[in-house]
């Protein structure tokens, strides 16, 4: 074969799908496995948190009636679990049992009790549910560090 022959394949997909879980969980684990068939590592980024609100036009909202951006727009990390925790599960079950890596970001984003769109002048999501680039500049080191030790792994 003359395809290229990647060392790491990072992989992430959004979970605001209405697949059952199960069937998403066996796709997941049918992927994983494929990849690592070739020989690559697999890295498995969560999908991150849904605002399910115009970001930028809550931001606006909230700065014309000159209130602390967070006060208005952001949302509580309970309403987020209550949708995502079960498909996150099943996706990092899946990713594991065929020897992947599961990247959790969404604990870089929300609090213990919130998932703030604003953190110190930045806006953290450009729509509903996309992280704007500077935030993702922002996730880049921590993502980075990951992903260097998978190589390193497949490298050994």
């Amino acid at each position: 074969s003359t395809g290229i022959q990647p060392d790491l394949v990072v992989v992430a997909s959004s979970s605001g799908h209405t697949l059952p879980i199960d069937r998403w969980q066996q796709g997941i684990a049918d992927a994983v496995r494929r990849i690592k068939s070739t020989g690559a590592q697999v890295a498995y980024v969560r999908d991150t948190p849904f605002a399910n609100f115009n970001v930028p036009t809550c931001l606006a909202r909230a700065q014309w009636r000159m209130l602390p951006p967070n006060l208005l727009c952001s949302f509580p990390l309970a309403v987020e679990r209550r949708r995502y925790d079960a498909m996150a599960g099943a996706e990092a079950s899946a990713v594991r049992a065929q020897g992947g890596s599961y990247l959790d970001f969404p604990k870089s984003i929300c609090t213990q009790s919130d998932c703030p769109t604003e953190r110190e002048g930045m806006i953290l999501f450009k729509d509903r549910n996309h992280i704007t680039e500077a935030f993702a500049l922002y996730l880049a080191p921590q993502l980075e560090h990951p992903l260097l030790e998978l190589l390193a792994q497949r490298r050994r």
